[in-house]
């Protein structure tokens, strides 16, 4: 108060009231008169099909000139906020809806007037068949690991596909959907997390899920021999016999300690090739071994055998 100075600090109650009454006069004469006003004003849309969808945007707000005393334009900007309904139930041939004032909903009690709809006046409104499909996701990533360790199998991806639903032209050519990448460096171990799905590009369309669940397994690398994986032949010449010695070979095994730790001999596909029999050096082929999938073949051996031809 000692800040104030002193004409003001006398009697400084008497005179804060009468300040107070000055204003609330004020306001009363104020908001007794009538003045025209705009005000921004939502629109809603109603009536829209289920099996209609918006192929662009529309505007979500409207500038409306009203008409009031000063008192009941507060209220309407403030407390009992009007909106605009659009209503798409019959969309005109034309493709343009053209805003009306009868269009404004203005709360109940308020005494004010819709003098007219300022900007914009008229609405392109353009729809399409309302459409949804389902597609895969597919995660992306760069992932290293630690030396001697592995990924196994192809990363697990719950859900797996998610279903997008918007306008049919929209959705139209959309194939997959790729999550954000995923990025981890010197992986040992397994390990999953949630990534979010990237949206394809286009107005109106939505999705079930907007992330998923990604699960990486890791593995050390293990080393496993397996002996006695018997040969076929291929392209053996027709009316001969084709005789292998040996017929069987061994190999080393390099993958996953889980993969490897499960392979028997039928899991493995061991053969030669007649059409490869080269003529510097006759009758000897390569031997080739076909394994599981993320599995390595080292080494075979023999690596090549000796095939004669007999007479049936």
């Amino acid at each position: 108060m000692k800040l104030l100075p002193r004409w003001l600090r006398e009697n400084f109650k008497v005179k804060a009231g009468m300040f107070i009454l000055a204003v609330l006069l004020w306001f009363l004469v104020v908001s007794e008169k009538s003045y025209d006003y705009i005000v921004t004003t939502p629109i809603i849309n109603i009536g829209l099909s289920t099996d209609r969808a918006l192929v662009k945007p529309i505007p979500t707000e409207v500038k409306v000139k009203y008409r009031g005393r000063g008192r009941e334009l507060l209220r309407l900007i403030y407390v009992n906020k009007p909106h605009l309904n659009l209503d798409l139930t019959h969309p005109p041939s034309s493709g343009v809806v053209k805003l009306k004032p009868e269009m404004v909903v203005i709360p109940g009690g308020l005494l004010v007037s819709i003098l007219e709809i300022v900007e914009p006046d008229s609405i392109p409104i353009r729809l399409d068949d309302f459409r949804q499909i389902s597609v895969p996701v597919i995660p992306t990533f760069e992932l290293t690991f630690e030396p001697g360790y592995v990924m196994v199998g192809a990363p697990t991806i719950e859900p797996s596909q998610i279903t997008l639903t918007g306008p049919e032209k929209a959705l139209k050519g959309i194939k997959s959907v790729r999550t954000t990448p995923l990025v981890r460096t010197d992986l040992k171990q397994t390990f999953e997390t949630p990534l979010d799905v990237n949206l394809p590009n286009g107005f109106g369309i939505e999705s079930t899920s907007r992330s998923v669940f990604v699960k990486i397994r890791v593995e050390r690398l293990g080393e496993r021999a397996l002996d006695g994986l018997p040969l076929t032949i291929r392209s053996a010449p027709i009316g001969k016999r084709l005789e292998i010695e040996p017929n069987a070979v061994k190999v080393q095994l390099n993958g996953p300690v889980s993969t490897i730790a499960d392979l028997r001999l039928e899991n493995l596909t061991a053969w030669i090739d007649w059409d490869e029999n080269n003529p510097s050096k006759p009758g000897w082929l390569p031997v080739h071994v076909e394994s599981e999938p993320g599995v390595e073949v080292k080494t075979i051996t023999p690596s090549s055998v000796r095939a004669v031809l007999r007479k049936q």
